[in-house]
């Protein structure tokens, strides 16, 4: 028997191991989403040229394109475009499917009461 995965999530039974197998396979497929979106090398200028337009961060930060001609790290340049960022990642995704950018929060606080 299959149900569908929003009846699941909201079972008050933390312990229904249907909800927590439809919980994992929704958690794979979102990073496997994320991934071919994005990609997974932290090295990969593209995928950071990727973030960056999802998130509508225009024009490309300069430690970015200094990381291109290889005079910064790319970690060091990821610290400085996401620092003081909420973003919630089913968004981030899904712009893929809107053609929104997704939405950046300042705090935690604030990612939850509007996620």
């Amino acid at each position: 028997m299959h149900v569908p995965i929003c009846i699941l999530c909201r079972s008050p039974n933390n312990n229904n191991p249907e909800r927590e197998e439809a919980h994992d396979g929704y958690k794979t497929a979102l990073v496997q989403q994320f991934n071919s979106l994005y990609g997974t090398e932290v090295d990969d200028i593209e995928s950071w040229r990727g973030l960056s337009r999802a998130l509508d961060i225009f024009p490309l930060p300069n430690d970015l394109n200094k990381a291109k001609k290889n005079e910064v790290n790319l970690e060091t340049a990821w610290e400085q475009m996401f620092k003081g960022k909420f973003i919630n990642l089913v968004d981030l995704v899904d712009t893929e499917n809107t053609g929104q950018c997704a939405t950046q929060f300042n705090t935690l606080e604030e990612l939850k009461e509007r996620s």
